[in-house]
């Protein structure tokens, strides 16, 4: 059985987690491995009117921050890899109105606080947004950074509906798919993100894409910067299982140290 590895990406820069040679290595070693597919085409696979050949892979990025087109995106158009970038539409700019400076980087709840005073320059504007294309595809991430699960109904679906809205005037394109803001969510969103128009939703629970996989709760990884643990990931049917039994274990002997 065909599978597909969607990797969960936020920000590719000198000196960060992924910065951009690893970013590239990954990008050459997946292109080498598996076939690179759109989220669309993701779709297709798991309806069943799309018949791999070999197992495939997406690349997304959540949140819209400045580096995905500044270090990002050349290494994708160098290997004419497609992905998605899945945006929280509030923090998106028209255009540049400060130079962004990555020696700033802070943990996103901070970033998400003091976004309008100290960080606008952080994110993508819509400008770069539309220099992308047709390569890489907009999608929503809510418009404000929600937490789903504990978000009333209706507040979910005037932040779902708004970004959509912004995206189609903003691209020109209606957006099809959701990543669940901090990869939180419940049944009452899944709801609202079908009723609303949207195809598809991706979490970040480990793991790999089938066709028989739940359309509003579809899995992802976050490549490590480790290239034996990315190749681990990448390893056939137990590969993924593998690399979910790492990130647990380190998870765990983490907080054993912190106390």
């Amino acid at each position: 059985m065909k599978k597909i590895l969607a990797l969960a990406y936020h920000r590719v820069f000198p000196g960060y987690h992924i910065d951009p040679e690893i970013f590239e290595w990954q990008i050459k070693t997946l292109k080498e491995k598996f076939s690179p597919l759109t989220l669309e085409e993701v779709l297709s696979f798991i309806k069943g009117d799309l018949l791999l050949k070999k197992n495939g892979f997406v690349v997304t990025f959540d949140d819209g921050w400045a580096d995905n087109f500044v270090y990002a995106y050349p290494i994708l158009k160098k290997y004419n890899v497609p992905a998605t970038i899945f945006v929280s539409t509030a923090f998106i700019q028209d255009k540049r109105s400060i130079i962004f400076d990555y020696a700033k980087t802070k943990e996103m709840a901070e970033i998400i606080k003091n976004y309008q005073e100290k960080y606008q320059g952080e994110f993508l504007s819509w400008e770069e947004i539309n220099q992308m294309e047709p390569l890489i595809q907009i999608e929503s991430h809510g418009r404000s950074h929600l937490n789903y699960a504990n978000t009333p109904p209706e507040k979910i679906k005037e932040d779902i509906e708004t970004s959509i809205e912004i995206i189609t005037e903003k691209t020109g394109r209606q957006p099809k798919f959701i990543a669940w803001p901090f990869g939180k969510y419940n049944k009452e969103a899944m709801k609202i993100a079908k009723e609303t128009g949207l195809k598809a939703a991706l979490t970040i629970k480990i793991g790999d894409i089938k066709n028989n996989s739940s359309l509003y709760e579809l899995k992802r990884f976050s490549p490590p910067r480790h290239r034996f643990l990315f190749l681990i990931a990448l390893k056939g049917k137990l590969g993924m299982f593998f690399y979910r039994m790492l990130v647990f274990l380190f998870s765990k002997t983490k907080k054993l140290i912190k106390r």
